[in-house]
Formats: structure tokens, sequence, C-alpha cells
């Protein structure tokens, strides 16, 4: 967040005097409130200041601000009472002067305004006032951080900047570039923290930079702030290329049907079959993640087979894709051995049971120490083809190995367990190790 203050101050200290031109205080004629004697000190919000009225001679000076007198009385030799130790407040004189020191402490905006130092001489009021500016710096924090756009629409990016005195101009960057008005971008000079983005599309989104200026007669300031564009999006699939697509299972096997779909706010899904909202049930599931919705089933009957619809939707559109699951044939066991061992892997040779119409297409391997439970098998999936390679295990140890074949239907039975034990490591290899 852009800082609301810089703790700089035009001016640290102010010496207002009320005295003649030998030193020693004197009765005027009149009071004092020439223009002349305005004075006009700029300082920054949440700046220190003090401000000193002194004379050498022994008077009450009284210090007041606005239409208010604030502080007490005190008398030049610094004997009497003060105001306390308000935010605002006054102190006897400091640094041996005869007098009272007006002290503010962390400056804000409404401390602005006409401060006047009173003394009575001889019976006669003498005054001396300044005009006290607050100057608050650039502050972009009520600017939204990210923003959006709408696609194909016009939409509008907001710069919130306040500051005292108002910012001179604010002007817009995309890529370093200064944003010009034009086709594409319109800006309202009454309005230049507004920029309206014109029938807005996919490549509008990224960072825009906010810029503003800030003049006074004693400093100037520049300031920015970088918006985040997002741009909403209707859904749109991700990897389809068409709106059917085919699926298999088997009656008692297992299938995950699923949608994904980009959108810009993120998409709602919803699964239908035969038209009709699918029930959630111990064969049914749905996980919805972002972007991603999967529907998980249990194929427990045939009636189960059919077309699924896939409906992706924001307040931008909708899509629908038909995902039409067909009964196939449940693959056939794979023979499986293992071919060789080593101190920590196992190579196997697996020879699927082909049935013509629905191929083998890979095979997932599991396997455990023989003290561990299949439950939290580790398993490694490998494509047909493949070298059949299980690395990362622990030497000298005995595993089981078992192999499941999958079509596109799914996944077959596993095979028997095989049981190998890997090579004890060689002395040598333990020294390999040992080092490293």
């Amino acid at each position: 967040m852009h800082a609301l203050i810089k703790a700089v101050a035009v001016l640290l200290l102010l010496l207002i005097t009320v005295t003649s031109s030998d030193g020693s205080l004197r009765s005027p004629r009149r009071r004092h409130r020439s223009p002349g004697q305005l004075l006009e000190p700029k300082t920054r919000m949440q700046t220190n200041m003090f401000n000193r009225c002194n004379g050498n001679v022994r008077t009450v000076v009284t210090v007041q601000w606005g239409p208010t007198v604030v502080s007490a009385g005190t008398d030049c030799g610094g004997s009497g009472a003060h105001s306390g130790v308000g935010r605002i407040h006054v102190e006897d004189g400091k640094a041996g002067h005869k007098g009272v020191d007006l002290v503010f402490d962390s400056i804000t905006t409404k401390d602005k305004g006409s401060y006047t130092c009173s003394a009575n001489v001889d019976g006669e009021d003498v005054d001396k006032s300044f005009m006290l500016h607050v100057i608050k710096g650039l502050d972009f924090s009520k600017t939204e951080a990210i923003q959006y756009v709408e696609e194909g629409l016009d939409s509008t990016l907001v710069c919130q900047v306040e500051s005292d005195p108002k910012p001179k101009n604010i002007k817009w960057y995309r890529n370093n570039n200064a944003v010009k008005k034009g086709v594409k971008y319109d800006l309202d000079p009454a309005q230049p923290g507004r920029l309206i983005v014109r029938n807005a599309t996919m490549s509008d989104g990224g960072q825009y930079k906010c810029q503003a200026l800030q003049l006074t007669m004693a400093t100037s300031d520049l300031g920015s702030t970088i918006i985040n564009v997002n741009v909403h999006h209707k859904p749109q699939w991700r990897g389809v290329g068409n709106e059917e697509s085919q699926a298999y299972g088997f009656v008692h096997g297992e299938v995950n049907l699923t949608c994904e779909a980009e959108a810009e706010p993120s998409a709602n899904f919803t699964w239908l079959k035969d038209q009709q909202p699918v029930q959630l049930s111990d064969t049914v599931k749905i996980i919805n993640q972002d972007h991603k919705s999967v529907l998980q089933l249990t194929l427990s009957e045939s009636d189960m087979f059919g077309d699924y619809t896939c409906k992706a939707e924001n307040h931008l559109g909708t899509l629908e894709r038909v995902i039409i699951l067909s009964e196939g044939a449940k693959p056939l066991q794979p023979k499986a051995q293992i071919t060789k061992v080593e101190t920590q892997t196992l190579e196997l040779k697996l020879i699927p049971e082909e049935i013509a119409e629905m191929p083998i297409l890979g095979f997932k391997v599991e396997y455990k120490m023989k003290s561990e439970d299949w439950e939290d098998a580790p398993s490694v999936y490998f494509k047909k083809g493949d070298t059949y390679l299980v690395n990362g295990l622990l030497p000298d140890t005995e595993y089981n190995v078992r192999v499941s074949a999958k079509n596109a239907a799914g996944f077959s039975e596993y095979t028997h367990e095989i049981a190998k034990k890997t090579k004890p490591m060689m002395a040598s290899q333990t020294d390999i190790m040992t080092t490293h």
C-alpha cells in the first residue's frame, strides 16, 4: 500500500517573536493583523512540528488557534501552568527562551488553519498569526489491486488516489507504454482515475499502472500503483476439440468421466444422465476442483451405461459436452514375471492377453515389502511397450509384486503375487553411499 504520508517536514521550526527592534516587547498602538504578518508554513501529515512564541520581558502569553483558545496562559518565565501533553499542546519555552512553544505531535489534515500567538505588553494586546497548510501525500490504498473486465463488453478500471492538494494529473500505463484515448481505450478528463476498456478481449488482461502527480508550492510527489486485470470470460473446453466423446466401462468396474473447462470466474459444473440431474449415492460421486469436475461411477448394473452430459456455466455463458458411456470388455489378467533383480530395482516382463476390440493400453504395477498391506502399496503405471522397471527399492529386502492390465474400459484383476528379494549391497557400494 502506498504510504499515506512521507515523514518529511517542509517546515521544522517557525519562530514567532513579538518584540521591538531593540529586543524588548513594546506596547503597539493597534493590534498587529496585517497581511504581511500572515506566515504560511507547509508540512506533511504525521510530521512533528513546534512553533515558538517568545519575548524577553515578563508578561502573559496566550496561544490560540482557530476560533478557540486552546491553552491556558503562562508567564514568560515559565512558572505558569500549561495545557498538558495532548497531541497539540503548549509547552514552556525550551532552549532558554522566554515564552511558550506550540507543539504538534503527528500532524493531521484537521490541523490546517490559522494559529495566533498573543501577548499583552504594557496593557496593550500584540499578536502574530500564521497559516498552517497540511499536505496529505498520494494515497492509493483504496484502489483495488485486482480488477476485472468483461469479455465482449465495455469495462472500467478504477484508480482511486487521494491527496491534499489533489493530484495534478493521473496517467495510465500498460507494458510501460502510456495508454492513449482511441478505439480500445477511453479516458474521461473529468474523471482521469477511470479507464474504459472497449470490447474487452482475453488479450486485455495483465498489469496496468496508474500514476499520479501531486504539486505544491514547496514540493512535488510522483506515485503509482499496479493493478492486475483479469478477464471475465465464458467457459472454454480445455484440451477438447469437440462436444462429444466416448468412454467405456464394464459391470462391477469403475470409471471416471472428466470434464475440464477454463472460465473466469470459475464455472459451476452440473452432470446429467438422460437429461436428468445425476443423483449422488454410494456408487455415484462427483469431485469438483479448479476448472475440473470428475464423475466417479461404480458400475453396479448395466442401466448405468448411457449418455452423460457435463454442463459448465458462469454468468457469461454455458457449455455442454456429452460423454457416451458404453459397455466394453473387461481386460484379462496379463502374464508377469521378474526377469532381473538388482539392489534397488526389479525389472519385469509383462505379456498382455489381448481382446481384439479392446486392446491393452498399459499396466499398473503395485509393490510392497512382505510385511506391509496392499492397501497402502505404491504403484507405477507403464504404457504398453515401456521398459517395466520398478526403482527406489531397499537392498536385501523381500518384495511382493502384482500387476493389472488396462484397456479403454478399465483395469483387469491383479495377477497372483510375485515374491522377490533385492540383492544385498556390496561393501564398495556401501562406502559410496556413506560418502555421498
